[in-house]
């Protein structure tokens, strides 16, 4: 920064901030996708020997966790690829920053075109920041009724492949 004009220390700033929002936005897609991507299949398969192969009467309880466990497939499938867009995104304004960083050094930019770059950049940070965390959120939570359905299923899942 001490090769930069006085003019663009400010600007980059900026700049620095918005690159450490970033920075601690990784610990949101650290996440391993593949465990939700497994369990959206492993629910796919279950309700698969369900259609296929239980002959019994389906209770109300029985009914409720097939609904909510289709449901909670829906969710992993959406935000595992929501989560690989947000990969892809994440690693893209990074370039565009350190692009922008540069320009700056380079005095390439004139204000003016510094605050509609960083305009556009702020608004798509925080755009990721906001699915980043929300996609996180989301998968943990239903985490629990993942779990007890799978186990109320278990029982069942047995009884089928026999």
């Amino acid at each position: 920064m001490s090769g930069c004009s006085r003019l663009h220390q400010e600007e980059l700033k900026h700049v620095f901030a918005m690159q450490d929002s970033l920075t601690l936005n990784q610990e949101n897609l650290l996440m391993d996708i593949s465990i939700f991507n497994y369990r959206a299949k492993y629910i796919d398969s279950v309700l698969l020997v369900f259609h296929n192969n239980y002959t019994d009467s389906m209770g109300f309880e029985m009914g409720n966790n097939l609904s909510r466990y289709k449901s909670i497939r829906k969710v992993y499938k959406f935000n595992a690829g929501k989560f690989n867009s947000n990969l892809k995104e994440q690693s893209a304004l990074n370039e565009q920053l350190s692009a922008l960083k540069q320009d700056l050094k380079a005095g390439k930019l004139s204000k003016q075109e510094f605050k509609n770059y960083f305009a556009t950049e702020k608004l798509d940070v925080e755009k990721l920041l906001t699915s980043s965390r929300l996609v996180n959120k989301t998968l943990y939570e239903v985490e629990p009724d993942y779990i007890r359905i799978t186990k109320y299923l278990q029982p069942f899942l047995a009884k089928i492949k026999q």
